[in-house]
């Protein structure tokens, strides 16, 4: 499931899976330090919130909740 499916910015994904964001510049790779660990932190709390809460937690694949389901119950989870 891509990150914007549940609500997540897309910068999230990337971070979380410490993928390029295609700027390659002086600036943005010497200047700017700023590591996201928040907005990484974030972005598994919601993976969690997902995986465990709302699919594996399941006693059927009938019981897994859409994806317009998932995105409201983020949503109400206030994690994002």
């Amino acid at each position: 499931m891509a990150a914007e499916a549940s609500g997540l910015p897309k910068l999230y994904a990337r971070l979380i899976l410490n993928h390029s964001d295609g700027e390659r510049d002086v600036t943005g790779e010497v200047y700017v330090q700023y590591s996201y660990d928040f907005e990484k932190k974030r972005a598994a709390e919601v993976w969690v919130f997902i995986l465990d809460q709302q699919i594996v937690s399941c006693e059927s694949p009938k019981d897994i909740p859409s994806l317009d389901e998932l995105r409201e119950r983020v949503k109400q989870s206030g994690l994002i």
